[in-house]
């Protein structure tokens, strides 16, 4: 199976970018970046780091899943829509390592959002 390594999605998050004049001061998503990192921890993933600023480039952090693999994730905003890339060992071993956090927290992702829609009144 073939994972891809990005994925976009939405994200009503208040929009934390910090413009000044005609220029942006500090690119947002330091605040969808931490709660992924929160998701990645509840998965029983380590040593979770704070978000990162990389400029234009967005926010970063990085954990260690299964005591043996490092990941590194980036997230990119254009309020309310991000994008998200994760990266962890490659090659045939880190094949698994890798499939691995990541459907575990596509599942996360849909458990929360399915229980989001519940709470919201939705059928």
């Amino acid at each position: 199976m073939n994972v891809p390594p990005w994925a976009g999605f939405v994200a009503y998050f208040p929009d934390d970018e910090v413009a000044t004049g005609h220029e942006i001061a500090v690119y947002g998503g330091r605040n969808v970046a931490a709660a992924l990192g929160e998701i990645f921890a509840g998965l029983g993933c380590s040593s979770v780091s704070a978000p990162s600023y990389g400029g234009e480039m967005g926010w970063d952090f990085a954990f260690r899943y299964g005591g043996r693999h490092s990941f590194w994730c980036r997230v990119q905003s254009f309020h309310p829509i991000y994008w998200f890339l994760f990266e962890g060992p490659s090659g045939r071993r880190g094949e698994t390592a890798h499939r691995e956090p990541w459907l575990k927290f596509a599942d996360a992702l849909e458990h929360r959002m399915r229980g989001s829609t519940r709470s919201s009144g939705a059928p």
